[in-house]
């Protein structure tokens, strides 16, 4: 929410309102439009990597022929996506990485 909070008032009450409410709506010079809206609140250390591991976990499903995403394209997707954002712990052995799986499962 700190990300969020930093944003001018009016931003800030639209986007509570329709996190809260699950949807948006819209009215500008007679015109009214309504929208879903689903939010998902990451912050900013690793956002990118999530969105990668998302994209990476579709491509891999679709390039099997699936329209759905499986925990296997996920699991795949972070292996190939996470390991150069992950930090080596303070007493792990050097040349030593946690791998993606470990840490993020």
């Amino acid at each position: 929410m700190d990300e969020v909070n930093l944003l001018p008032d009016h931003l800030v009450d639209v986007i509570m309102d329709a996190a809260s409410a699950g949807f948006n709506l819209v009215e500008r010079e007679g015109f009214r439009y309504q929208h879903g809206a689903r939010f998902s609140l990451v912050g900013i250390d690793g956002h990118r990597g999530d969105i990668i591991t998302l994209k990476a976990a579709k491509t891999l499903a679709a390039w099997q022929g699936r329209d759905a995403v499986e925990t296997q394209d996920v699991e795949t997707a972070a292996e190939l996506s996470l390991p150069h954002r992950m930090r080596r712990q303070p007493f792990s052995e050097m040349g030593s990485a946690p791998t993606a799986q470990n840490t993020a499962f």
